[in-house]
């Protein structure tokens, strides 16, 4: 009975000590703050549209090629134009949210955090069409060589089977 209580005791204490020893920014989570892109591959001259979005209020700034918008709010977005490339070429994107979070456990403490996304967008030659094709036409290319041999290799192999079966079978029965 005694090791019973003495156990009771020690996992009181240890539920007591987790909650103490708790880290007190565990009770201010870091904001969700998400960023999305309507096509991340682009031919040279076309648009995509970066928008961004947090579960807080923020100031939001997006940079793609030397261009630079801001915004403030909970969301925002913006049009780009690819720039004129002769070759396939990755540029970063980049969003930022900048917050106020509190410091501490009292609300009297702010400090401002920067939150940062970023995104890969690959912009084409505007020659190219993006499906890697480089013919006119409709029809998928032959590449497999010719298949009239390898069927007819194979319905002959299939009646060959299907004979000796036959042959067997009728050995058997007589």
């Amino acid at each position: 009975m005694k090791k019973y209580f003495a156990a009771l005791a020690a996992g009181l204490v240890a539920m007591l000590g987790v909650g103490v020893a708790a880290p007190a920014q565990a009770a201010y989570p870091e904001p969700t703050f998400t960023l999305s892109l309507s096509a991340t591959t682009v031919v040279s001259g076309g648009t995509f549209t970066a928008s961004v979005k947090a579960d807080t209020t923020c100031t939001f700034t997006i940079d793609f090629n030397g261009a630079s918008k801001s915004g403030a709010g909970t969301s925002f977005s913006n049009t780009f134009t690819a720039p004129t490339v002769s070759k396939k070429t990755v540029l970063p994107l980049t969003a930022t949210c900048d917050t106020a979070v509190a410091a501490g456990r009292g609300m009297a403490s702010v400090k401002t955090e920067v939150f940062t996304r970023s995104a890969n967008v690959t912009v084409l030659p505007a020659a190219s069409s993006g499906s890697g094709s480089t013919g006119g036409g409709s029809t998928m290319p032959n590449t497999g060589g010719p298949n009239e041999w390898l069927l007819i290799g194979g319905l002959a192999l299939l009646a060959a089977g299907a004979g000796t079966v036959v042959a067997t079978r009728r050995r058997s029965q007589a």
